[in-house]
């Protein structure tokens, strides 16, 4: 059957008296076919691509929603107004009532009496160290000072940059909060714009030719790292008759392979590529105007 993948966000709560931990969860939703609809998927001869969807991953933290921002609010709010804040001397007795009880449940009542009560040596330093209750010496307290000081007029960057603001998608410094895929655009007068691909020659694994595609395209200096050898999506295309006869395929099969931009320069040759873009997720329609179309792969296959 057909497979789309999509991820849910969800908390959990890992034991009694613990916070709330977040959790990513790959949700897959298999399509219903017909047997007939199987078979035919996959039969025929095909001829088979790889594409490598190379993504530069957020360079800051993605502004939280709503109803996350309310949530650390309302929380903060409850510590303020029901929190305690405990004094080292209030820590010290809450150990030492713990120890007695521990120890009172390991002994009998008469090797309690007969050894009496056990004194327990508590290292004050160390102690405050692991609490977080150490007082600085007086360098790093000049240190947090200045660097407290600082904090006060220091300016932000903000995270829409003067590229976003032109729409100039060959530079990277844009979209900072979300991910980048880099885009080729051919010599050709309808979908003209793709991925990085290549055909497969029969003699490599798919992965290796999502890798070659990477650097025929972009050059041996241009330092990319694919996720794994699994495809993370793959497209079909049959022909018509006319076309099954002047091609000898029965269609082609584009299989996608994720990969993490790592640096480096790129050599595009400008005979074969025209122009390329650095295109965020909700930009990909613009280059995939077909709803129905291979945008409609990426919407399920790219994360944001």
């Amino acid at each position: 059957d057909g497979m789309q993948r999509s991820s849910l966000c969800f908390f959990k709560r890992c034991s009694p008296g613990t916070q709330l931990v977040q959790t990513k969860r790959n949700i897959y939703r298999y399509t219903k076919q017909t047997e007939e609809e199987k078979e035919e998927a996959d039969s025929g001869k095909f001829k088979l691509f790889s594409a490598a969807v190379i993504e530069r991953s957020p360079v800051v933290t993605p502004t939280a929603p709503k109803w996350y921002n309310d949530w650390i609010f309302a929380n903060s709010e409850f510590q303020e107004r029901y929190g305690r804040d405990y004094t080292y001397e209030d820590i010290v007795e809450k150990i030492k009532a713990e120890h007695a009880a521990a120890r009172s449940k390991k002994l009998s009542k008469k090797q309690a009496k007969r050894e009496g009560n056990a004194s327990l040596t508590i290292n004050e330093a160390k102690l405050r160290k692991q609490i977080g209750m150490a007082p600085l010496d007086p360098g790093k307290q000049r240190q947090v000072e200045l660097i407290l000081e600082r904090r006060k007029v220091m300016e932000y960057n903000p995270r829409r940059t003067a590229f976003d603001v032109a729409d100039k998608r060959k530079h990277l410094y844009r979209c900072l909060d979300r991910s980048l895929y880099l885009l080729v655009r051919k010599n050709r007068v309808t979908e003209d714009w793709q991925f990085p691909l290549v055909a497969w020659d029969g003699q490599e694994t798919m992965r290796q030719a999502a890798e070659r595609a990477a650097t025929e395209e972009f050059g041996t200096a241009f330092r990319t790292y694919f996720w794994g050898n699994a495809p993370d999506g793959h497209w079909v295309v049959r022909f018509d008759d006319e076309k099954k006869t002047q091609t000898g395929y029965d269609g082609y099969k584009i299989f996608y392979y994720r990969a993490l931009l790592l640096g480096g320069d790129m050599a595009i040759d400008s005979k074969k590529t025209l122009s390329y873009a650095w295109a965020a997720k909700h930009q990909l329609h613009e280059y995939f105007p077909d709803p129905e179309g291979q945008n409609k792969l990426y919407r399920h296959m790219l994360a944001f």
